[in-house]
């Protein structure tokens, strides 16, 4: 990789700086959601999409409407009775098929309520559109798993910037000091434990860290 000659300008390493935003955000994982005490010990097994664990899950929802995956924005655990879905006119796979297409990261049904078992259909239809569907033998209380969730995010996303803002305050003590962008991109590159390459907007390498 070629670097760039205005990387080891001190004053495009300030213009740089003054461009950038850090923003670092941690996300939970589905797969860490899974390994509650609370749905474990309701029996939860997951039957479809068991590969697909390791998702982020942006917030935690429950809802017996029918038609709930058009209140989702993407990212959402969906805990759910599926009262909803009582009736025998119930479009059960446009269900699955919607939610998988509002972004949804998996369906959690509590069995007893509505069916003792996942149809099968809406089975075929999560596997097709691989959203991750698991099921609950025994009732748990689902505003304590939001509360528990919600709780995790917004601990690590306070925690994620909390570091991001350190960075920024190492990049700014840099930059005082005199320092040029593939010193400053071999921090971050260090803080973040991965490679960074910083790249004109025509993609062209400017500098590298790691």
């Amino acid at each position: 990789v070629r670097e760039h000659p205005t990387a080891r300008n001190p004053r495009y390493a300030k213009s740089w700086l003054r461009g950038c935003t850090l923003c670092y955000i941690a996300r939970m994982k589905l797969a860490d959601v899974l390994e509650l005490d609370l749905l474990r010990d309701a029996g939860l097994r997951i039957v479809t999409g068991a590969d697909a664990v390791d998702r982020p899950v942006r917030w935690v929802h429950s809802g017996e409407i029918a038609d709930i995956a058009r209140y989702l924005s993407g990212g959402e655990l969906l805990l759910t009775a599926a009262t909803g879905l009582r009736s025998p006119s119930a479009d059960r796979r446009g269900y699955i098929r919607e939610l998988a297409q509002a972004g949804a990261v998996a369906l959690i049904i509590e069995l007893g309520r509505t069916f003792t078992e996942l149809p099968a259909d809406m089975a075929k239809e999560a596997e097709e559109h691989g959203l991750v569907v698991g099921v609950l033998e025994n009732e748990v209380p689902f505003a304590a798993v939001t509360r528990l969730v919600h709780t995790a995010i917004l601990n690590e996303q306070h925690q994620a910037q909390e570091r991001a803002t350190q960075i920024g305050d190492d990049f700014s003590r840099l930059v005082l000091e005199g320092a040029q962008v593939p010193e400053m991109l071999d921090l971050l590159a260090e803080r973040l434990g991965n490679p960074v390459v910083l790249e004109d907007g025509l993609r062209r390498v400017v500098a590298y860290g790691s």
